[in-house]
C-alpha cells in the first residue's frame, strides 16, 4: 500500500480505508528510550515499508507526536533520526521520499510549536530538519519519477510546513532558517507550479492573522528569488492579490490590513521593480478607507522614488497630494516622514525644495501634533540638504538676482541667434556651461588642407559667425539656469521663514512634542544664517529655560549648546573656541529685557547643574568674559562689555571664587563707570555677607548712591551696602543726611532728579531695613526652637516667640515713626504724591517711596491707602499710574485684606489707555492671582478682554496668565468662564468676532470632557435670563465650542426646554445643532446613542419655525442685535411676550411635551408681574459678600422707573460692564441679611453721590478715596458690584477725620512750590 501525505500530522491516526494508519504506542507501555532503541536498531525500516507503517515508523510517529514530554537527550537522538532520513531513502520511490518528508515536516512543525522553546532546538535542531526537507527536495530524479499525483502531494507538504513553521515567531526571526525555508519554497514552487495560487492564497491568510510575519515574509520572498530568478513572477502575482483586496474588508479587518501595509513596505525595500511593474494596482489601494493600507502604499512610493530618482517622475506629485489632502493625520504624517527620507536621500528636486518648504510650513497648523511634528522635522531636513549652500541669507540672493537679471537685456541685446533655454535644474548650470564650453572649441582646421585661399577665408569667416552665435547661446541658457537658480532659492527662503514664524508659536505649545521639536528647527534655522531667525529665535527660547516640564529645558539647554559650541566640548579650552562661546554669551545678553535676563541667570545656573554641561562654561571661557569686561578683547563694544560684566555677575552665583579673585577690576572699572555701575553692584552682591571688613567697598558703593543719576543703579547699590558691610545702617545713615544736607544748601531751587533719587533711597533703605530686621528675628527664633528643643521647656519657647513679635513689630512702628530718620520723611513723599503739579518724575519716585514706607508698617499703610489709589485713578501721567499700580500690587502681598476691599480699582487700570499701565496692571494682577494673594472673581473678565489688546505684548502675558491658571488648578477655566461669557455678553462695544476670539481661547483651556459636559448644562440653564438675541447666540456660540460627549449630548436633552425658544433663531439654531453634531459619537454597535436621536428629532421638529423666522425676519432688527442698541422700558417688558423669533405654540407644546410651556409663551398682559416675580424668583441666588450680608440677583424695577443713578463721568469706575436699559432687571443687587439697615439705605438713594477724585468738594455724604461724595446706600452698591463688601469697604473711613485730611490736602496741593517740600525736609 503507497503511502498518501495526509492534510494534518495527526490525521493519519484516523485515516480511511486505503490509507496508513498508525496507532501510537501509549507511553505507559512502551517508554520514549525502548521507542528510541527500537528504531535505533533499523533506521532502514522507518521509510522502507510498502504494506503499511512498520514498527520503526510507528515508534518515530509516537516521538514526534510526544514530543513536548521528551527529555533534551532523546529529544535530540530523535532529531539525528529524523535528519538521517533523507540518505536512508532512494529518491526514485515516492513512497519512501514522501514518508521521510511527512516525518520531517511532522518533526519541524511539532517541535517549532512547543513553548517555551529548547535550546537546542532553537540553536541547531530547527536549521538541521529544515535543510533536511531542502535536501530531500533537491534530488534530481523528483521530477522525472514522480506523477503530478505525488508530486502535487509533496510540494502542498513543503508549502505547508514552511507557513506552519513561520507563524511561530521564534523561526519567524531566526535569519538561517528564513534562508532555509526560502530555498524549500523556491524549490517546491519549481517543482510544482500548480501550488502557486496555494501558496499565494495560504501566504496571504498567514500574513492577515500574524502581525509578526511582514518582514520575516518579505525577507523570505526576496531570498526565493535570489535563488530562482524565474520566481520573480509569483511575488509580482502575490503583490497583485494583496492590490486587488476589497477596501471595505480591509477597513473591518485592522489586523488584516496592517499585516498588508507594513509587508509591501518592507517588500518594497527589496524588491522595488515588484512594484515599479504594478504600480497601477498599488496605487489603487490609495482609495482604501483604511488609512493603514494607505500608509504602506505612502512608503511603496517613497520606496520607488529612491529606488531611481527622477525629476519628472510622477510619483512626486502623488506624495504631495497625499501630504495636504488625505483626511487622515496619520497618513499625512507618514507622507512627511517619505518626504523626510527622500530629502536626506538627497533625491528630492530643487524645483520642489520651495513648494515643500511651503506645503511643511502650511502642515505646522494642522490639528494634530504627529502632523506637526513631522512637518517641523521635515522643514530640517530641507534646511540641511538644500542645494542652495550653508548661508541662507535672503539679502545676499535678492542682491544676486537683482545683478543677474539687470545683466540680462545686455546679454540679450547681443545675442544674434536665439536658443531654447534648457529645463535644467539648478545643479546642472555648471555642468551645462562646461559642456557649451567645450562644444564652443576653437575649429581645427589646418591652413595646410586648403588649396584655395578664397576658400579659406570664407570658411574661416563663416566658423567664427557659427562660434559666436553659439557661445552667445551658451550665455543665455547659462544666464536662464542662474535666474532660475536665484528664484528658487528666495522662494525657499521664504517658505522657510513663515514656517519659522508659526515655530515661534509652538515655543508656548503645550504639547512637549511641539516644542521640543520647534526648539530643534529654530536651532537648525540659526546655524543656516537665516534672517528671520538670527537673534530672534535665540531670544524666543529663553522662557524655556524656567519651563516646568524637564524634557523642555532640557530641550532648550541643548539647543544654547549646540549654538555657542557646535564643534563640541573637545576644543573648548583653545583660546578661538573659547572667544566664540564668551562672544556668543555676550552677544545674548545685549539688549536683554529685565525677563531674558532672568532667564539667562537660569541658563547659567543649568550649564553648572551637570558635569557634561559644566563644560561649557570652562575656566578659560570665564577668564574671556573677564577680559570683555575689562575691554582687554580689541574691538569690544560698550554693549559687549556691559553685557559681559551681567556675565560675571552670574557666573559668581554658581562659582563664588571667580569674583572674589577679581573684585579689583569691578572696584577699579565697574564702579568708576557710570555704565558698569548697577551691574557691578549686582555682582557684589554674590559675595558673602560681611565681605568689607575694612569698609573700603562700602564708602565706594555709599559714593556711587550720592552721585548716581540712575535710581536703579542707586538700588542696586543699597542692595550691595546691605549685603557687604558689616554695619549696613551706619553706611546708608550717613547717605541720607548727606543727601538731605546737600537739598538744603539750595532750598529755592531744589533739582527735580536729586530730590528724586533721595526719595528712592529713603524708600529702598526702608525696605532692605525691614528685610534685615526680619531676617534678624527669624535667627533669633532658630536659636530660641533649637535650645527649647534640647530643654524641652516648650513654654519658654513660646513666650521667646511672642517677645520676638512684639520686637519686630515695635521695630517696624519705629522705622515709620516721624522721629525715626527714614519717618520723618514720609509726609515729603506723600505731599510730592498727592501734587498734581509736580514733575512726573519727581511724583513718580515719591509714588514708590511712599508705597515702600507703607509696606513697613500697617497702620501706615492704612492712613495712605485711599491716597495711593486716588493716585491710580486721577493722577494724569502714565508712569505715575504705572508705579501706582506696581505699588499696589507689593502692598496687596504685604497686607492682602487691607487692600482686597480695593481690588476692584486695581482691575479698573486694565482699562488705562497707557499700554505701560495696562501691561504693569496685568502683570501685578497675574502675581497675585497665581499666588492665592486674590480670589479669581467675575472681574476676571477685564483680564480676558486683555487677549484682544492691541499691544501683542500684553496679549501674550493674557494669554500666559490663563495657560497657567489652567495648569495650576483643573477647575480655574470651568469656574470662572459662564460668568465671563455673561459679562462680555453685556458689553456694548465689544464686537461679535472679538467674542468669539476670547471665548474660543478659553474653552480650548479646557481639555478635560467632564468639564466641557458640565459647562454644556451651566450654559443650557443661563439661557432661561437672556433678554436679547445676542445674548442667545452668544451662549449658543460657546455651546458649540465645547468638545462635549455623550454625556453632554444626553444633558442638552433633558435641560432642552431651557433653549427651545431660543433655538427658533436661525443664528443659535446652526450652533446648537454643530455642537449636537460633536457629541455625536457612535455606540458599541456603531450606531448613534439615544440621547442624540431623541435631541435630533426635537431640534428637527423647530425646523419649520426657524425658516419662517428666517423668512420674516428684518435686517433693521440683525443690525440692532449685533450692534447691542439701547431699548426702552417698553420693549423690555414687549419682550415677555411672544415674539418673532418664538416657535408657535403648538410647536413649543409638542417639544416640551407639557401644558407649561404653551402658557408660558401665551402669558397675557394681566399675569406679567406674576411671570416676573416667578422669573426673578428662578434667577435670585446668593453667594457670600464679606461679612454683612448676600449678593443676590433681582429685578431693580425702582431704579428703573426713577432713571437710575448718576454717576460722574470724570469719576474712575471699577472694570465691570453695566447692561443696557432693557436688561437692568438682571441687575446684581445686595440684600442686607439687617432688613432694618437695608431701608435706612434705602431712604438715603437720594443723597449726593461719591466717585473717586481729588478736587476736595464738600458734601453731607462721606468722603471717598478723592474728596468727593456719594451716599452710603450708592458706595455700598457699587463696592458690592464688584464683589466688596460694603461695610469692609467703609470701614477704611472709620477713626478718622477726613474733612480736616482732606482740607490740608487741598491746602499742600493749593502750593506746589519748593519751600514746601524745604518744610518737610
Amino acid at each position: 500500500m503507497e503511502f498518501q501525505i495526509p492534510l494534518h500530522f495527526e490525521d493519519l491516526t484516523r485515516s480511511a480505508a486505503g490509507s496508513w494508519r498508525v496507532r501510537p504506542t501509549p507511553q505507559r507501555e512502551s517508554p520514549s528510550d525502548d521507542l528510541l532503541q527500537l528504531v535505533q536498531q533499523d533506521p532502514t525500516a522507518i521509510v522502507s515499508s510498502s504494506s503499511g507503517p512498520s514498527p520503526q515508523f510507528t515508534a518515530v510517529f509516537t516521538l514526534i507526536t510526544n514530543y513536548s514530554s521528551l527529555t533534551k537527550s532523546n529529544r535530540v537522538a530523535l532529531a539525528d533520526i529524523v535528519d538521517s532520513l533523507p540518505d536512508q531513502v532512494s529518491a526514485s520511490d515516492a513512497s519512501h521520499v514522501k514518508t521521510a518528508a511527512f516525518l520531517i515536516a511532522g518533526l519541524a512543525v511539532t517541535a517549532s510549536a512547543v513553548t517555551p522553546v529548547c535550546k537546542y532546538w532553537e540553536k541547531t535542531g530547527r536549521e538541521a530538519v529544515l535543510e533536511a526537507i531542502s535536501g530531500l527536495l533537491s534530488s534530481d530524479s523528483i521530477p522525472t519519477k514522480f506523477g503530478p499525483t505525488d508530486l502535487d502531494q509533496l510540494c502542498s507538504l513543503v508549502v505547508r510546513t514552511i507557513l506552519q513553521v513561520l507563524e511561530q515567531p521564534s523561526a519567524a526571526k531566526d535569519k538561517n532558517a528564513r534562508t532555509v525555508l526560502a530555498r524549500s519554497l523556491a524549490t517546491a514552487l519549481t517543482l510544482d507550479p500548480r501550488q502557486s495560487l496555494p501558496a499565494i492564497t495560504a501566504l496571504l491568510h498567514a500574513l492577515n492573522r500574524h502581525e509578526h510575519l511582514p518582514g520575516p515574509m518579505a525577507d523570505m520572498l526576496f531570498k526565493m528569488t535570489e535563488e530562482k530568478s524565474a520566481l520573480v513572477q509569483f511575488v509580482s502575482e502575490f503583490v497583485r492579490e494583496i492590490s486587488r483586496l476589497p477596501s471595505d474588508d480591509l477597513a473591518r479587518d485592522v489586523t488584516a490590513a496592517r499585516g498588508c501595509s507594513a509587508f509591501i513596505s518592507e517588500l518594497s525595500e527589496r524588491m522595488p521593480q515588484v512594484f515599479r511593474s504594478n504600480l497601477a494596482l498599488v496605487l489603487s489601494q490609495l482609495d482604501c478607507d483604511s488609512y493603514t493600507m494607505r500608509n504602506g502604499v505612502v512608503h511603496v512610493i517613497g520606496t520607488l522614488i529612491r529606488a531611481a530618482p527622477n525629476p519628472d517622475d510622477p510619483l512626486l506629485d502623488v506624495l504631495m497630494e497625499r501630504s495636504h489632502r488625505d483626511i487622515h493625520a496619520y497618513t499625512r504624517s507618514k507622507a512627511l516622514q517619505v518626504w523626510i527620507l527622500l530629502a536626506e536621500a538627497r533625491v528630492i528636486p530643487n524645483r520642489l525644495f520651495p513648494v515643500l518648504a511651503d506645503m511643511a510650513a502650511s502642515r505646522l497648523d494642522d490639528r494634530t501634533a504627529a502632523v506637526r511634528k513631522y512637518a517641523t522635522q521635515l522643514l530640517g531636513a530641507l534646511l540641511r540638504n538644500n542645494p542652495f549652500g550653508p548661508g541662507l541669507q535672503k539679502s545676499h540672493f535678492e542682491a544676486k538676482l537683482e545683478e543677474i537679471r539687470s545683466l540680462a537685456p545686455i546679454a540679450e541685446q547681443d545675442t544674434k541667434v536665439t536658443s531654447k533655454v534648457p529645463e535644467n535644474s539648478p545643479e546642472d548650470v555648471s555642468s551645462e556651461v562646461s559642456g557649451i564650453d567645450k562644444e564652443n572649441s576653437p575649429a581645427n582646421d589646418s591652413a595646410s588642407e586648403c588649396t584655395n585661399v578664397d576658400n579659406l577665408l570664407e570658411d574661416d569667416e563663416r566658423t567664427a559667425e557659427e562660434d559666436n552665435g553659439e557661445k552667445n547661446g551658451a550665455e543665455d541658457s547659462e544666464m536662464a539656469l542662474k535666474i532660475k537658480y536665484y528664484s528658487w532659492a528666495l522662494a525657499f527662503i521664504q517658505a522657510v521663514e513663515t514656517g519659522l514664524e508659526t515655530t515661534f508659536n509652538m515655543l508656548r505649545s503645550k504639547s512637549i512634542t511641539d516644542v521640543s521639536e520647534a526648539v530643534s528647527f529654530s536651532v537648525t534655522a540659526v546655524q543656516f544664517q537665516l534672517e528671520a531667525a538670527s537673534g530672534r529665535a535665540v531670544r524666543k527660547m529663553l522662557p524655556l529655560v524656567l519651563a516646568r516640564e524637564n524634557n523642555i529645558r532640557k530641550a532648550a539647554v541643548n539647543a544654547y549648546i549646540r549654538l555657542l559650541a557646535p564643534d563640541g566640548f573637545e576644543t573648548i579650552d583653545d583660546k578661538e573656541s573659547a572667544m566664540g562661546v564668551a562672544g556668543g554669551l555676550a552677544a545674548l545678553g545685549i539688549g536683554a529685557t529685565t525677563g531674558e535676563l532672568a532667564c539667562m541667570e537660569a541658563l547659567m545656573t543649568a550649564f553648572f547643574a551637570s558635569p557634561d554641561t559644566s563644560k561649557l562654561m570652562s575656566p578659560s571661557v570665564i577668564a574671556v568674559l573677564w577680559d570683555i569686561f575689562a575691554g582687554k578683547v580689541p574691538g569690544a563694544s560698550l554693549e559687549q562689555r556691559r553685557s559681559a560684566c551681567i556675565l560675571v555677575g552670574m557666573v559668581a552665583a554658581d562659582l563664588p571664587d571667580s569674583l572674589q579673585n577679581r573684585v579689583q577690576i569691578l572696584q577699579s572699572i565697574g564702579l568708576t563707570d557710570p555704565s558698569f555701575a548697577r551691574w557691578s553692584c549686582v555682582a557684589l552682591c554674590k559675595l558673602p555677607p560681611g565681605s568689607d571688613r575694612d569698609g573700603r567697598l562700602s564708602q565706594q558703593l555709599a559714593e556711587i548712591v550720592k552721585t548716581s543719576k540712575d535710581l536703579s543703579t542707586v538700588e542696586q547699590g543699597v542692595n550691595a551696602i546691605y549685603v557687604l558691610s558689616s554695619e549696613p545702617e551706619s553706611v546708608v545713615g550717613s547717605v541720607i543726611r548727606e543727601l538731605a544736607q546737600t537739598l538744603h544748601r539750595e532750598p529755592a531751587t531744589v533739582p527735580v532728579k536729586e530730590l528724586s533719587r533721595f526719595l528712592q533711597v529713603v524708600g529702598h533703605v526702608a525696605v532692605k531695613e525691614l528685610v534685615r530686621i526680619e531676617s534678624l528675628v527669624s535667627e533669633v527664633r532658630r536659636c530660641i526652637a533649637s535650645q527649647a528643643r534640647g530643654d524641652g521647656n516648650h513654654e519658654e519657647e513660646d513666650q521667646a516667640n511672642a517677645e520676638a513679635d512684639k520686637a519686630l513689630q515695635l521695630a517696624e512702628k519705629e522705622l515709620v515713626s516721624p522721629a525715626s530718620l527714614l519717618g520723618r520723611y514720609g509726609k515729603l513723599a506723600r505731599k510730592i504724591a498727592s501734587d498734581r503739579s509736580a514733575p512726573p518724575e519727581l511724583q513718580a519716585s515719591s509714588v514708590l517711596c511712599m508705597a515702600k514706607l507703607m509696606c513697613v508698617q500697617e497702620s501706615f499703610c492704612e492712613n495712605n491707602l485711599r491716597l495711593l489709589f486716588s493716585i491710580l485713578n486721577s493722577a494724569e501721567e502714565p508712569l505715575v499710574r504705572s508705579n501706582a499700580v506696581t505699588a499696589l500690587g507689593d502692598l496687596a502681598f504685604r497686607f492682602p485684606n487691607m487692600v482686597e476691599p480695593w481690588n476692584s480699582h486695581i482691575y479698573a487700570a486694565l482699562q488705562d489707555k497707557n499700554e505701560t499701565v495696562r501691561k504693569n496692571t496685568l502683570m501685578a494682577l497675574t502675581h497675585l492671582i497665581l499666588n492665592d494673594m486674590v480670589k479669581v472673581k467675575g472681574q476676571i473678565v477685564g483680564l480676558a478682554i486683555c487677549i484682544l489688546d492691541e499691544n501683542g505684548r500684553i496679549a501674550d502675558l493674557a494669554r500666559l496668565f490663563f495657560h497657567e491658571l489652567a495648569r495650576k488648578s483643573a477647575n480655574a477655566i470651568y469656574n470662572i468662564l459662564p460668568d465671563t461669557i455673561s459679562c462680555m455678553s453685556h458689553m456694548e462695544d465689544l464686537k461679535s468676532d472679538d467674542f468669539k476670539t476670547v471665548v474660543a481661547f478659553l474653552v480650548g483651556l479646557m481639555d478635560k470632557e467632564k468639564h466641557a459636559d458640565g459647562m454644556v448644562e451651566k450654559l443650557c440653564h443661563r439661557f432661561r435670563t437672556n433678554e436679547s438675541v445676542r445674548e442667545n447666540r452668544d451662549l449658543a456660540y460657546c455651546i458649540s465650542q465645547l468638545n462635549i460627549s455623550e454625556r453632554g449630548v444626553k444633558k442638552m436633552n433633558d435641560n432642552f426646554k431651557s433653549y427651545s425658544t431660543a433655538i427658533c433663531d436661525v443664528t443659535v439654531y446652526e450652533y446648537i445643532l454643530q455642537a449636537v453634531n460633536k457629541g455625536n459619537k457612535a455606540g458599541p454597535n456603531g450606531q448613534p446613542s439615544q440621547a442624540f436621536e431623541e435631541l435630533t428629532a426635537k431640534i428637527n421638529v423647530l425646523r419649520p419655525a426657524v425658516a419662517q423666522v428666517e423668512e420674516n425676519e428684518d435686517k433693521d432688527a440683525d443690525v440692532e442685535s449685533e450692534n447691542y442698541s439701547e431699548t426702552t422700558t417698553r420693549s423690555r417688558r414687549s419682550s415677555r411676550r411672544p415674539s418673532s423669533n418664538r416657535a408657535p405654540k403648538a410647536l413649543e407644546q409638542e417639544v416640551n411635551g407639557d401644558e407649561d410651556g404653551a402658557s408660558e409663551t401665551t402669558m397675557g398682559a394681566e399675569d406679567e408681574s406674576v411671570s416676573r416675580e416667578s422669573s426673578d424668583g428662578q434667577r435670585r441666588r446668593s453667594v457670600k459678600a464679606g461679612k454683612a450680608g448676600k449678593v443676590d440677583i433681582e429685578s431693580d424695577e425702582e431704579s428703573a422707573s426713577e432713571g437710575g443713578e448718576q454717576e460722574d463721568e470724570a469719576s474712575p469706575k471699577p472694570f465691570r460692564s453695566e447692561a443696557p436699559s432693557s436688561q437692568r432687571r438682571a441687575k446684581r443687587r445686595v440684600i442686607v441679611e439687617d432688613e432694618e439697615e437695608d431701608e435706612e439705605d434705602e431712604e438715603e438713594e437720594d443723597d449726593d453721590e461719591m466717585s473717586l477724585g481729588s478736587d476736595g468738594s464738600e458734601s453731607d455724604g462721606e468722603e471717598s478715596v478723592t474728596g468727593e461724595t456719594t451716599p452710603r446706600r450708592s458706595s455700598r452698591r457699587s463696592a458690592r458690584l464688584s464683589g466688596i463688601s460694603g461695610d469692609d469697604a467703609l470701614s477704611n473711613n472709620e477713626g478718622a477725620d477726613l474733612e480736616e485730611e482732606e482740607s490740608d490736602r487741598e491746602a499742600e496741593s493749593s502750593d506746589g512750590s519748593s519751600n514746601d517740600y524745604e518744610d518737610c525736609l
